[in-house]
């Protein structure tokens, strides 16, 4: 065979050939072919110095401008070189020493090999450069492939067959499926109709998901119509095991989350279900806080921020009067103020309720003058009794609506000011929470139901209770007998029905008494003589019955004494006669069912000024030392049934040229002989009752 380095006319020829389209056949270009091969298995199609035969560049340059020949051997060649196949080199031939230069490092040909084999491809033996080398790998190649066609034994280049498929073959790989229309029809069908299921199986589930939530709220609706609400005030301490709310859908449900519902009872878990209720608005308002990581672990702060902001929301807050820094993130909520620099005075009350002003509810010693600083200063602030609410003041500051169970989490409380707003809603059970409450008001308002039993679990603290003009009802209950540190009891001017409680009267403390203008029944306690420091006693304009008690004359130091518009019956006892205290300003017996006569007695009252006992059925005549009381401005004893003549001491009144302080002296509507001349008036004095003459002129 000639060596395939010496160009010759074969060559010649061989290169004129593949300008024409084709590659060759000549046994003589095998050993080109082969090294064309070889390149391009390592995905070389360039022009080397090792590459400088003139036929080798011409078929590789047609190869790289994507021309393929037309000769069957070179065909096959050429489809698997565009299939991205290699040919499988025989173990046993071994390149020039050029090529293996030219070689990278990797796996050996016949590897390569096995691993792109396939059935349906050609292997390829190729014939190294040496002639008698490569006639062994021909004649192993045949071997391994089988005999070769008749039409190739003489033609010297490496022969070609079809891979079958051999079951014991390990190079036998499964055959891609054919592709045709029906197939792809199949597929699509196939995947339509898996869609439709998923379709179908989700519209189930929401349509049964949508029954359930019906039937659900239709349960519920039903048990609420059918049960007696459970009392809206009972204090229930958080339970995390009974949790009655599923906040698996929360957006927040998150460790802090979590963390702030932990801190909350029932009652408040349950407001939560409504994102439109005060509870859910303080808790937005409080998962917004940047500084809630400073003091999420403290729950006192956590549950005094969370009832503040509640408060707020559930009285429209945005409306009230006063509501500076209110809401503020930079300001701590003991520089959110409202009505506290307002000051006020209780008539009648001590010196020691409610006078002046404060700086901040929490009665802290640092001035609120930036925020920036004291707001740094007051987080630190881990101990409640350092910074919690002590007064919760929002008297005459347009608060709207019902006040929430939350504000009863500040237990550290010592007085609430709520008087002349538009409160509704109950005094909750809550209240008996607040173990240093020392004062409460909340007079002037809308409160309805009944006084809670829970007051009297404030025994040791509570000395002040105001709850007048308000719309509460029902009986007082016995537990108000246990505030034994109580001096002012305000409580008059609403519904309350049923008798007064006998303990009551065992309240030495107290000072202020106030049950007027209410429905109470029964009769009065012989043991009002026991409040020994009685002042204030109001028990008009109710249906008190029997006689009043003689112990009225043990009251030692009392300033008012009202018993009007009542159904006592009886004579009025002398022992009031023992009331000569010169704090006694008034005593008040009009219209109820009183007679007998009036007893000489009052006239020892050296320093009333009011003596009213029109409206009864009393008779006799006027005693004349009444008169005689030096302080007296008033004496009302008109629609009786008094006789006789009117006293010449009261005549004398008509003389003193007003000197005299007695301002009106009525003895009209009676059984006396003047009748025409009965009721008398200061012209100095402006409040003239009607149909009376004046006197001075």
């Amino acid at each position: 065979m000639t060596n395939p380095l010496i160009l010759g006319g074969q060559q010649q020829k061989e290169l004129h050939s593949a300008k024409q389209g084709s590659h060759g056949t000549s046994s003589n270009d095998v050993n080109d072919i082969l090294r064309v091969d070889r390149k391009l298995q390592q995905g070389y199609h360039g022009t080397d110095n090792d590459m400088n035969d003139a036929d080798m560049l011409s078929v590789d340059q047609k190869l790289q401008q994507g021309y393929h020949g037309t000769d069957s051997d070179m065909q096959m060649l050429d489809q698997k070189l565009q299939q991205g196949h290699y040919a499988n080199l025989n173990p046993s031939s071994q390149p020039s020493q050029s090529q293996a230069t030219e070689k990278s490092p990797g796996a050996p040909p016949q590897q390569q090999t096995q691993e792109l084999a396939e059935p349906g491809a050609y292997a390829f033996a190729p014939t190294p450069s040496n002639n008698n080398d490569a006639e062994i790998i021909i004649d192993e190649t045949r071997r391994d492939i089988g005999p070769t066609p008749p039409e190739q034994v003489s033609s010297g280049l490496a022969v070609a067959r079809e891979v079958q498929d051999d079951p014991e073959d390990p190079r036998d790989l499964p055959q891609a499926e054919e592709y045709t229309e029906n197939r792809a029809s199949r597929k699509r069908t196939t995947q339509t109709q898996e869609s439709n299921k998923r379709i179908a199986l989700v519209l189930g589930f929401g349509l049964c998901l949508v029954v359930f939530v019906v039937l659900l709220a239709v349960l519920l609706g039903k048990t609420g119509d059918g049960n007696e609400a459970t009392p809206a005030m009972e204090h229930v301490e958080p339970n995390k095991e009974n949790d009655l709310t599923d906040f698996s859908m929360a957006p927040s449900a998150s460790p802090v989350f979590e963390q702030l519902l932990s801190y909350f009872p029932n009652y408040t878990i349950q407001a939560l279900e409504d994102p439109e209720s005060p509870q859910s608005k303080a808790l937005d308002w409080l998962l917004d806080d940047p500084d809630l990581t400073e003091y999420v672990d403290l729950e006192w702060r956590v549950k005094q921020r969370f009832a503040l902001v509640a408060m707020f929301h559930s009285t429209n807050g945005f409306n009230w009067t006063y509501s500076d820094n209110w809401l503020s993130y930079s300001h701590h909520e003991c520089f959110w103020y409202a009505s506290g620099s307002i000051p006020f005075l209780i008539p009648g009350s001590g010196e020691h309720h409610f006078r002046g002003e404060y700086q901040n509810p929490c009665h802290l010693r640092i001035n609120d003058t930036t925020a920036n600083g004291t707001m740094e200063a007051i987080n630190l602030i881990e101990v409640p009794a350092e910074g919690s609410y002590k007064q919760l003041w929002f008297h005459m500051n347009n608060l709207e609506g019902p006040l929430p169970e939350e504000i009863y989490w500040l237990t550290n409380l010592e007085t609430m000011s709520l008087f002349f707003n538009m409160l509704g809603g109950p005094i909750s059970s809550q209240i008996g929470q607040l173990q240093h409450l020392e004062a409460a008001i909340f007079s002037f308002t809308d409160v309805t139901g009944t006084l809670p039993t829970e007051l009297g679990m404030l025994s040791d603290t509570l000395s002040f209770f105001l709850s007048e003009q308000t719309q509460l009802s029902g009986t007082l209950p016995t537990e108000i007998g246990m505030l034994s540190r109580v001096d002012t009891l305000l409580i008059d001017d609403n519904n309350f029905s049923g008798t007064i409680p006998i303990g009551l009267f065992q309240l030495t403390n107290l000072q202020n008494l106030y049950l007027d203008l209410n429905s109470l029944t029964g009769t009065l306690s012989s043991d009002i003589g026991l409040l020994q420091d009685l002042e204030w006693a109001f028990f008009f304009d109710n249906l008190l019955t029997g006689t009043l008690p003689t112990e009225l004359g043990l009251l030692n130091s009392p300033v008012r004494l009202l018993l009007d518009m009542n159904l006592f019956h009886g004579p009025i006892p002398s022992e009031l006669g023992m009331l000569n205290s010169s704090e006694l300003w008034s005593l008040g017996l009009s219209a109820n069912q009183l007679g007998s006569s009036i007893p000489t007695e009052l006239a020892l009252m050296s320093s009333v000024q009011y003596i009213e006992l029109q409206n009864n059925t009393l008779s006799g005549q006027v005693p004349s030392e009444i008169a005689a009381l030096p302080h007296l401005t008033h004496f009302l004893a008109q629609a009786n049934r008094l006789t006789g003549t009117i006293p010449q001491e009261f005549i004398n009144f008509l003389e003193t040229n007003g000197t005299s302080t007695l301002n009106v002296f009525n003895f009209s509507k009676n059984l006396l002989e003047e009748q025409d001349d009965s009721c008398w008036v200061n012209e100095t004095f402006q409040q003239t009752p009607f149909l009376c003459h004046e006197f001075n002129s």
